[in-house]
């Protein structure tokens, strides 16, 4: 489970970057992946906080 590392928000996690990458390519991932699965979380996000702000 520690592939999904990268799903973590942005910001605090941001200097992570190198070892989210790190991770992606030891589990496998290609980058194309990581940046689909980036976007997505960064649309899952957004989606997050409209329904969080009503």
């Amino acid at each position: 489970m520690i592939c999904f590392f990268f799903l973590l928000p942005a910001g605090p996690w941001a200097e992570f970057q190198v070892l989210q990458l790190y991770l992606a390519f030891y589990c496998h991932f290609s980058i194309h992946q990581v940046l689909f699965l980036q976007s997505l979380r960064q649309r899952l996000l957004s989606i997050y906080a409209i329904i969080l702000d009503g």
